[in-house]
């Protein structure tokens, strides 16, 4: 069976994604193991309120995606139940979501602005390419890999693609999250602290 020139760019991308969340898990079991459940506590005044955590994750999402959602997945396992950690993960999916639609709005309203042109040449110049090969399939791409997923809706907006379609292809964010989610989950529960 051979894979399509799409099929291995999804492939590629989600390999890197899944080797940066093996990453991830390797240095929060060495930090857990080794320097225990106190080795935060430095950090408390910011890890201990939710409010300060949104914020700054609403800011990454619609800035690019500048702090990886992992670790932002890690922190939610400071809320115990599977219950409550899933509630979390929802919340920082469907902002990641909110947030891809707020760069297709932008890139498709600003698309003729000095703004977007000075965004499109320094930060998404290396994206158009790839728009260009792969069209709306390149949603689906970053919202299951590390590409980052504001940055492509803009650009798919500034092309002005079918909002409709966008819609439905960016619901792959969720599947990203999820299972991530799971993994991290999993990975938390098989390292005691």
């Amino acid at each position: 069976m051979k894979i399509s020139e799409k099929g291995i760019f999804l492939l590629k991308n989600l390999g890197k994604g899944l080797g940066w969340l093996f990453f991830l898990l390797l240095v929060f079991f060495f930090l857990k193991k080794n320097l225990g459940e106190h080795s935060l506590d430095p950090l408390a005044p910011v890890l201990n309120r939710p409010g300060v955590i949104l914020l700054i994750y609403v800011v990454s999402e619609v800035a690019f995606g500048i702090i990886p959602p992992e670790i932002f997945m890690l922190w939610g396992l400071r809320a115990g139940s599977p219950t409550a950690y899933a509630g979390w993960v929802g919340i920082f999916a469907m902002i990641s979501y909110a947030a891809g639609i707020i760069g297709y709005a932008i890139g498709y309203t600003l698309q003729t602005t000095r703004f977007f042109r000075y965004v499109r040449r320094y930060r998404l110049r290396k994206y158009e390419a790839h728009l260009q090969k792969f069209g709306s399939m390149l949603v689906i791409v970053a919202s299951m890999t590390p590409l980052p997923f504001s940055a492509i809706c803009m650009l798919v907006g500034s092309a002005r693609y079918s909002f409709p379609r966008f819609l439905v292809m960016a619901l792959t964010r969720f599947v990203r999250y999820a299972l991530y989610a799971y993994l991290i989950w999993e990975a938390n529960v098989m390292v005691p602290a």
